[in-house]
């Protein structure tokens, strides 16, 4: 177990997750997204250190956020704020990867209370795998789990 910047399903879908703690948590090349809810889709913020500040934190709490990481078997994570236990499964390079997002279950030690699904997903435009974590507080009309 390592502590690294990596938050708990609670910790993660706090409301006051503001962009500048984002920033501070969150490892420097991990890519955010934010939940638009007036258009329904995953708004895109672009990392060119010209951001609009009020436009960011006019946005939603963020839904999902994803994280280049390498892929392995399991690895166990550890919240950065309440040490809560994290086991990620990931599935191996030698798999075949033939869908774009795969299940993947993330277990908390700590907050049996909490429940939150994560997929790994292929970053179209950089070829590298991610973890994409939702908490389960989605509208019924949401759909939290893409089809194939």
């Amino acid at each position: 177990v390592t502590r690294e910047p990596y938050l708990c399903a609670s910790h993660f879908a706090q409301s006051d997750f503001s962009y500048s703690f984002f920033r501070t948590i969150l490892r420097p090349d991990a890519i955010p997204f934010f939940e638009d809810s007036k258009i329904g889709e995953m708004k895109r913020i672009e990392r060119t250190g010209n951001e609009d500040k009020k436009e960011i934190d006019s946005l939603k709490e963020p839904r999902a956020v994803f994280l280049p990481l390498p892929i392995f078997n399991a690895v166990k994570k550890m919240c950065y704020l309440c040490g809560a236990t994290m086991n990620f499964y990931y599935a191996t390079p030698d798999e075949p990867l033939q869908r774009a997002s795969f299940l993947a279950r993330v277990i908390t030690t700590r907050q049996a209370d909490v429940h939150s699904i994560s997929m790994l997903r292929r970053n179209k435009l950089t070829g590298r795998f991610c973890i994409k974590h939702l908490h389960t507080e989605i509208p019924p009309n949401k759909q939290a789990i893409p089809s194939k």
